[in-house]
């Protein structure tokens, strides 16, 4: 009898148990739970490979859903990337589509923005600019920022591949009804991967309607901006990311050889840092230069010119720039703009007096949504070449 009674209780204990599970299944479909991840069958670059909403990021009061996407290296390697898709509540129909590129972050896996409680640290309020204006926004981490590595930091067409992948895969996201119109728009790092895109777009991404290009402070010209830049933690940092991630990106290159034992491996631990961890002791000692001579020739020059977007671009380009810039300074930047004017891109060149590298992204907002809207209302874009 007793063990009668015994199997009596363990049936309904099983039975609760399972009912249990079953409403919080339940529960957690109805909620949107981030565990919810929808995937897709996705087979070459610009696929969309898995969308999840993602409570980790709060951009206002935007919908913002964290996807996996196929994309390609330099050398045409099919990879995978991730990024953060912020969606306004009442997105209207025909909504275009901005692809922001993000600042300097790191090159280490676990920098990824999306991996932050904020989707770009140093975005000055790009995101948040562009969602008030009804606009989706697809923010890539980059390849190896997120997803294996390595991250190719600064290395051009692997940048444009990041970003343009990153507007086709949203485009496949269900119950998002989507206008043609394309921008991409970024600073620092994220602006030479805008401009990198700008150049690439027609051969890489044809059936993509690109309608303009927004770059606040970009690298341009790498091997001028690397030789005049000034010792400070910021650019140190800067440098040893750069050559700790072409080491890998260019394993054949011979530029780790060049560099002294016990550089290496303050290098290489400053690579594993992200850009919100403190500077440490040995990387404020660290004496310049890092990187190894980027004479013309060199190995290092090399990949420093082709790693600079010299392509013409045939959208619209807006550059924002500070003229206290000591990452990319104004003269260079001026010059960069008179060589792709005379090759026939369109640019508007705005230059901003007392502003600092960081300070560009928080001046730059209202100017280049201001500049997309006039595109997305029909007007051409102003060129001051």
């Amino acid at each position: 009898m007793k063990r009668k009674r015994r199997m009596q209780v363990m049936v309904i204990s099983v039975v609760t148990v399972m009912a249990v599970a079953v409403g919080l299944i339940a529960w957690l479909v109805l909620r949107g739970d981030d565990r919810q991840e929808r995937q897709f069958d996705a087979r070459r670059a610009g696929d969309l490979v898995s969308m999840q909403p993602w409570s980790e990021v709060h951009v206002g009061d935007a919908e913002v859903w964290k996807i996996r996407y196929l994309t390609t290296d330099r050398s045409g390697t099919v990879r995978a990337a991730t990024g953060l898709v912020s969606v306004p509540r009442d997105v209207a129909a025909g909504a275009p589509v901005v692809g922001y590129a993000h600042g300097t972050t790191g090159i280490a896996r676990r920098c990824a923005p999306s991996e932050r409680g904020t989707p770009m640290p140093t975005d000055g309020g790009a995101v948040e600019s562009a969602l008030a204006q009804g606009w989706v926004v697809v923010a890539p981490d980059y390849s190896g920022l997120g997803s294996a590595g390595p991250h190719g930091y600064l290395v051009g067409k692997e940048a444009a591949h990041d970003l343009l992948d990153a507007v086709r895969a949203v485009r496949q996201m269900p119950d998002l009804e989507l206008g043609q119109e394309s921008f991409v728009w970024g600073q620092s790092q994220g602006g030479h991967a805008a401009l990198w895109a700008g150049v690439e777009a027609k051969r890489y991404a044809p059936e993509l309607q690109l309608d303009g290009v927004a770059a606040a402070a970009p690298p341009t010209d790498l091997a001028t901006m690397m030789a005049a830049n000034a010792t400070t933690p910021g650019i140190t940092r800067v440098h040893a990311y750069l050559l700790d991630s072409w080491r890998k990106v260019y394993p054949g290159s011979g530029l780790w050889s060049e560099v002294a034992p016990e550089k290496r491996r303050v290098i290489a631990r400053i690579g594993a840092q992200c850009g919100f961890d403190a500077v440490t002791a040995e990387e404020s000692a660290l004496a310049m230069p890092i990187l190894p001579d980027s004479g013309p020739g060199t190995p290092m020059g090399r990949l420093l010119r082709a790693n600079s977007p010299t392509g013409r671009i045939a959208a619209p380009v807006l550059i924002s720039q500070g003229d206290m810039d000591q990452v990319v300074p104004m003269a260079q930047q001026k010059e960069w703009v008179a060589a792709r004017c005379a090759q026939g891109t369109r640019i508007d060149f705005r230059q901003h007096p007392n502003v600092d590298h960081p300070g560009i992204a928080y001046v730059s907002d209202v100017e280049i949504v201001a500049w997309i809207k006039g595109r997305l209302a029909g007007k051409p874009g102003s060129s001051t070449c």
